[in-house]
C-alpha cells in the first residue's frame, strides 16, 4: 500500500496518514468509474511518500523523534504492523517518484531489473 503526498507537508500530516490506515481494516481506490475495495492484513507493507524538506526539522524529525515513538504504538492483531510502515521522502515530487520506484523495487527483489 502506498500513500503518496504529491506536496509539502508538515511531519505531523504525515504521521496522521500513518494512523488513519493503521486504524483502518480496508482501503478504497478509485479505479475508473468502480471502487475497489482491499484487506489490510499484517502482513500488509505501508510506505508513505512525500515532499518534505531535507533541512530544517522534516526528515529528520520524522526519522529521529517520530519514528521511534511510532514504533512503540501497539495496534491490532489483524491491522498493520508498525514494523511495516516505512517513509519515503524528497525535496521535490520527482525525487521522491524515483526513491519510491528503488524502494518497490528492492521490496518486490527486482533492484536493477525494471
Amino acid at each position: 500500500l502506498i500513500e503518496i503526498e504529491e506536496s509539502k507537508m508538515p511531519p505531523k500530516t504525515l504521521l496522521g496518514d500513518v494512523f488513519s490506515i493503521l486504524f483502518s481494516n480496508n482501503v478504497a481506490v478509485k479505479m475508473g468509474d468502480e471502487q475497489k475495495y482491499f484487506s489490510i492484513s499484517p502482513e500488509t507493507r505501508l510506505i508513505v511518500a512525500g515532499v518534505v524538506r531535507s533541512k530544517g526539522d522534516g526528515q529528520e524529525k520524522i526519522k529521529d523523534v517520530i519514528m521511534p515513538r511510532l514504533r512503540e504504538f501497539n495496534v491490532p492483531g489483524d491491522a498493520i504492523q508498525v514494523e511495516n510502515v516505512d517513509f519515503v521522502f524528497g525535496d521535490d515530487i520527482e525525487e521522491v517518484v524515483s526513491k519510491l520506484k528503488g524502494e518497490v523495487e528492492t521490496l518486490l527483489g527486482l533492484r536493477g531489473q525494471i
